[in-house]
């Protein structure tokens, strides 16, 4: 063998000896690389949580144009608006702190306060606040006494107009809600509790 060969043999060897991993290598990571990473933005996040008086999809529509206008004329700030599915999903939010704003009906407004809330401005007018009896057009009922071993439903125990209110003109009425009805409505809750509204 000439002493070029030997030298390319030599070298070979050599190569093929440092290529055999060693026990002290560290493994090289072969994952995917990232670029730097986005800026994040410093505008603090308020929530603002409204009471379900429609389903998500119809509170947002109603809403949402007022949160985009609210966000246009920020500075530094931004506010999101948050949805419930029912009234005890959005009761519950009173205890997030994560929750800047909410807009209460009157009933939940007092829980609100009892939760470090503060009212800064009612919505509406006071005197359109009410609620209605609807019944069938083909019923015979045309007093409140005639709902006596009837069912009535109610959307959630805590709405004032569409539950508290009306249980109130029934009491008035001389109905005791408790017996003289059936409340078709988170009937376990009703019967453990009751309505703290009522007397």
């Amino acid at each position: 063998m000439t002493t070029q060969g030997r030298f390319f043999l030599s070298a070979i060897i050599i190569l093929g000896i440092l290529s055999i991993p060693g026990c002290e290598e560290t493994e090289v990571y072969s994952g995917p690389r990232y670029g730097a990473p986005e800026k994040i933005s410093a505008r603090h996040v308020h929530h603002f949580a409204v009471h379900p008086l429609y389903n998500p999809a119809r509170l947002v529509e109603a809403y949402q144009p007022m949160i985009n206008y609210l966000n246009r004329h920020l500075e530094g700030d931004i506010i999101r608006l948050e949805a419930s599915w029912d009234y005890a999903d959005y009761e519950a939010k009173f205890k997030e702190e994560r929750i800047s704003f909410l807009l209460p009906n009157p009933w939940q407004t007092l829980q609100g306060i009892k939760n470090g809330f503060e009212v800064i401005a009612m919505a509406g007018d006071a005197r359109d606040f009410k609620g209605i009896f609807i019944v069938r057009k083909d019923s015979p009922m045309k007093t409140p006494l005639e709902l006596k071993g009837k069912s009535v439903c109610y959307p959630a125990p805590t709405a004032l107009a569409a539950c508290i209110m009306p249980q109130f003109f029934l009491y008035r009425s001389g109905l005791d809600i408790h017996t003289d009805i059936e409340n078709a409505w988170r009937r376990r809750h009703f019967e453990r509790h009751g309505n703290p509204a009522l007397p």
